[in-house]
């Protein structure tokens, strides 16, 4: 199995980036990560790299272990890392940060998990397969019927998030099920900033017209710069792997 591996992450309308991924490769496996900081200039900034640079660590070593078993460890090891910076640095405290991972095997197995609004995307046959629900309150408006999908973007209470990296009372990740990915599958990884403007109608639609990993985000975010012209958007980042 090979992987086409391609990211961006960009400060939007905003005068700084708070969001921040990357991935690791090695002959046990990739593991992918991005994550969205909350807190402020600083403590956004600072929340989405630790959590990135210690998941991203600790996949490194223990990437071998398997998908599930690294994943975990690999979140969890960011929250440690954070709730020990936040007791380093008092000013901190507030920091906090989405943050989503997945860890594909060369069996083409895959575990992932995330916390926040932050998705993740699963394509098959240029066709939206899986992805993950936010925890948010308005995706609990959805999931009652007191609001529809589509309406989640720009709704007033989008950034009201229920789940947290950083958070030491409020952080219970969601584990997506050990599944196997086929030649011709196609991840995403994105910040709110993207997905926002980019609709899943969009990404088929743009994905049916590129096998590259490359072409296909940079024609994501030339729609989402096309519609976000006349705003100060957020943060966006995205970061797709191309099963081969």
């Amino acid at each position: 199995m090979k992987l086409d591996l391609f990211a961006i992450s960009r400060r939007g309308g905003r005068s700084h980036n708070e969001d921040y991924c990357g991935y690791v490769k090695g002959p046990s496996g990739c593991f992918v990560c991005l994550a969205d900081g909350l807190g402020g200039h600083v403590g956004g900034q600072t929340a989405s790299r630790i959590a990135v640079t210690a998941a991203l660590s600790s996949a490194a070593s223990d990437i071998a272990s398997g998908p599930k078993a690294a994943l975990t460890n690999a979140i969890e090891g960011a929250q440690s890392q954070l709730i020990e910076r936040q007791r380093e640095e008092p000013q901190l405290k507030h920091m906090r940060t989405t943050i989503t991972a997945m860890m594909i095997a060369p069996s083409g197995d895959i575990s992932y998990a995330h916390v926040g609004d932050s998705r993740i995307y699963i394509f098959r046959d240029d066709t939206l397969y899986r992805r993950t629900y936010d925890h948010s309150l308005p995706q609990v408006m959805v999931n009652t019927g007191n609001l529809k999908e589509e309406e989640i973007r720009f709704n007033e209470n989008r950034n009201h998030l229920l789940q947290s990296l950083g958070d030491a009372k409020a952080m219970q990740p969601d584990y997506g099920e050990i599944m196997k990915v086929k030649n011709g599958d196609v991840i995403l990884l994105c910040s709110d900033g993207f997905w926002e403007y980019v609709l899943e109608d969009d990404m088929q639609r743009l994905l049916s017209r590129t096998t590259k990993a490359k072409r296909w985000v940079t024609s994501m975010e030339d729609l989402l710069l096309e519609k976000a012209l006349n705003d100060k958007n957020d943060n966006y980042s995205a970061l797709a792997v191309f099963v081969r």
